[in-house]
């Protein structure tokens, strides 16, 4: 369905720090960018990439993808209410609050709700 509403991300979006979409395992999660999701030409500078536990980006919640999501920092996030950080390529820290009604069923909702963290 992206593809056929955004065509080329690389081409049609801006420059995303977190990507959501179901693992190959079918559970939904976070994926920390890639080069090759960014724009072309755009380089990637963060400082600590991933998905954090706590504002100082210190207690790591992402592990190491597998399969199709090799090489990149995925976080699944459990049922119900979660809180992550993430910081962007500008060196901001982001608090994002999250819930996931069923991580079983493709149709139930994730919502996010992103908030710059203050220092």
């Amino acid at each position: 369905m992206s593809d056929f509403l955004l065509g080329d991300y690389r081409k049609n979006s801006g420059a995303a720090d977190l990507l959501w979409r179901r693992t190959d395992d079918g559970r939904p999660a976070l994926l920390f960018a890639v080069p090759s999701d960014r724009p072309e030409g755009d380089t990637v500078r963060y400082t600590r990439a991933g998905v954090w536990a706590d504002r100082a980006l210190t207690e790591a919640l992402h592990v190491e993808g597998t399969g199709a999501d090799a090489g990149r920092l995925v976080w699944a996030p459990p049922p119900g209410a979660s809180t992550a950080f993430a910081q962007d390529d500008r060196g901001a820290v982001f608090r994002l609050e999250l819930f996931l009604a069923d991580p079983a069923n493709p149709r139930a909702p994730l919502s996010i709700d992103v908030f710059e963290a203050a220092p």
